[in-house]
């Protein structure tokens, strides 16, 4: 184990790529030597799933802070449906929805009213989630410890993509 520093950003990515790679089959022809390709296989498996069990504790803990209220989803379930209520129709009855919002004009006023008793009713978690996400970027961008557990090159499989490949550059050890 060796430790380095990582945005958060690059964890939740790092964290996503361990994750699929932990649900990847074994196949022959992810090795160019057919001879060494299990071994290297069950090398490649083990470090993955060292280092996806500490990367996923952190994300857990990470995306829990980003997430929204209970409270919070509470009023957003609200506000969506008294948008759908007040929202304009087209000739089959539906709501018309444009770049995902509801169209609402022929009943703006009563929505606006209606909007505003839930917004004084949730005007606390309102707030909270706003504050939340104008410190997304922060948090993103906040660098922590992380122990990594290293992947010998040798033991990658010839199938990753770039951008797993890209995504797992700080846990390979040498060259590719």
């Amino acid at each position: 184990m060796s430790s380095c520093q990582l945005s958060n950003e690059k964890i939740l990515k790092i964290s996503d790529v361990l994750k699929n790679l932990g649900e990847l089959e074994f196949n022959e022809d992810m090795y160019d030597d057919k001879k060494t390709s299990r071994s290297n296989w069950q090398k490649f498996a083990y470090a993955i799933s060292r280092n996806e069990d500490f990367f996923i504790s952190l994300t857990k803990a990470m995306k829990k802070l980003l997430n929204p209220s209970k409270k919070y989803m509470e009023y957003n379930t609200k506000r969506l449906e008294l948008a759908q209520k007040y929202a304009d129709l087209d000739k089959d009855g539906k709501p018309i929805i444009f770049n995902n919002n509801y169209v609402i004009n022929t009943r703006r006023n009563e929505f606006e009213s209606q909007i505003e008793k839930i917004q004084d009713e949730y005007k606390e978690c309102i707030e909270e989630q706003e504050k939340r996400e104008n410190s997304l970027d922060e948090i993103l961008e906040r660098e922590e410890e992380v122990q990594i557990y290293q992947i010998k090159s040798t033991y990658l499989p010839l199938t990753l993509t770039a951008s797993q490949l890209n995504a797992l550059q700080t846990l390979i050890d040498g060259e590719i």
